[in-house]
């Protein structure tokens, strides 16, 4: 039987793509125009958003006095493979750092000018490994077995979208180690949840959303003071709407939040 099916196979050209060369003088950009074109790609959600603005202010026949307060947070997430940690695979010789490590040195947002500017990145050590801001102190098997601890890793991803909102607002504190640990407790479902399904149970997203909201519901006050001492609202992103409480619901022409690979 495997000779007859070997023998009607025919042969036929199999298209097998190649990753291009890497150019020598890397990828960044080399005139001027390249780098206008990459900061306007930058802030397009920022222009996209103004100009909406404006054809709703002359719809109505008011004036158009400008474009709104906004602004595009870039926020990286870098989540290791198990059993990777950055840390100790630098401090190795020679170092091992896997390939998403690398990404994470060479993204944006790991000094306070790059912050200053609406760029943000975080990392995640791998499943398995030390990682001391969800209190994992020591290294886990079941963590490498079954992946124990996958859940609070994805959670304590969701808390940094809450660090990056804070730190972008005048006069707001940091999100703490204390607070972003007892987010990622209040979030945690079970060890089921946490090993199998990477906590994405039923309810897992009402244990999120029930840890987050406070935060956001302090974040919406802030910015209503704001307006109300004469500043220009600051636009608040539909995508955590939901996490409000109702009173906090009536925030008129939102900017959503956009995430792009």
């Amino acid at each position: 039987m495997s000779e007859k099916i070997r023998i009607n196979i025919k042969d036929r050209a199999v298209y097998t793509p190649i990753a291009p060369n890497f150019p020598l003088d890397r990828c960044l950009p080399t005139t001027p125009k390249l780098l206008s074109e990459n900061i306007r790609r930058q802030k397009f959600d920022e222009f996209a958003f103004g100009e909406q603005q404006r054809k709703i202010v002359q719809a109505r026949g008011d004036v158009y006095s400008g474009t709104p307060c906004c602004k595009t947070l870039h926020i990286t997430l870098t989540f290791d493979g198990t059993n990777n940690n950055n840390e100790a695979d630098s401090a190795s010789s020679p170092s091992s750092c896997s390939n998403m490590a690398r990404l994470y040195h060479a993204s944006l947002g790991l000094d306070d000018t790059a912050r200053q500017n609406g760029y943000f990145s975080y990392y995640s050590p791998g499943v398995g490994t030390v990682f001391p801001d969800i209190k994992e102190m020591v290294p886990n098997n079941w963590g490498l077995i079954a992946a124990s601890g996958g859940e609070n890793r994805i959670n304590w991803g969701l808390t940094r979208m809450i660090a990056a909102l804070k730190d972008s607002i005048p006069e707001q504190n940091s999100l703490s180690l204390d607070d972003t640990q007892a987010l990622v407790e209040g979030m945690a479902t079970c060890w089921y949840g946490n090993v199998a399904t990477l906590g994405l149970l039923e309810n897992g997203e009402k244990k999120r959303e029930a840890a987050m909201r406070p935060y956001m519901n302090d974040l919406k006050k802030l910015l209503d003071q704001r307006r109300e001492v004469g500043e220009k609202p600051i636009s608040w992103p539909c995508a955590y709407m939901s996490m409000a409480s109702p009173e906090a619901l009536h925030k008129p022409e939102p900017l959503p939040i956009g995430c792009k690979p």
